[in-house]
């Protein structure tokens, strides 16, 4: 006798994770680096604000990295401690998920090093992680 069994199939809810990088990089010129790609800059005041969307450029691993340069310019000739503090205040990533934007949160915070004395450019790197890591793909033997 052949027994007939019916398994009900449960939808497995998708989860869409989309990263955005935050900054409030005013009065200074600079470049943002994720990965090694440029994705946004600014001379004389002349940019675009955050967020910026970092899905595009997320490599298939856990580990991204995001490069800011700052450099003085006619509205800021030096750039100081309270330059650094202040863009340290809201810049960092963030990870939105399924849309739900009541619930952003905060993946990286990017806090810029303290100078000694002020400078006319300044350059610092973190890392983040994503928990993008993929598993190596099978041969095709």
């Amino acid at each position: 006798m052949a027994v007939e069994q019916t398994f009900q199939q449960q939808a497995v809810p998708m989860v869409t994770k989309s990263y955005f990088l935050h900054h409030e990089i005013r009065d200074v010129d600079y470049k943002i680096f994720v990965n090694d790609v440029l994705i946004g800059q600014s001379h004389e005041n002349r940019g675009i604000p955050g967020p910026y969307k970092l899905t595009p450029y997320l490599k298939p691993q856990d580990i991204q990295t995001v490069k800011i340069v700052l450099a003085a310019n006619t509205i800021q000739p030096e750039l100081t401690n309270a330059v650094l503090q202040e863009i340290s205040k809201n810049a960092g990533v963030y990870m939105l998920q399924n849309d739900d934007y009541a619930n952003i949160t905060a993946v990286a915070r990017f806090l810029f090093p303290s100078i000694k004395k002020p400078v006319t450019t300044y350059e610092t790197q973190w890392e983040f992680n994503t928990g993008y890591k993929t598993s190596p793909r099978p041969s095709a033997d």
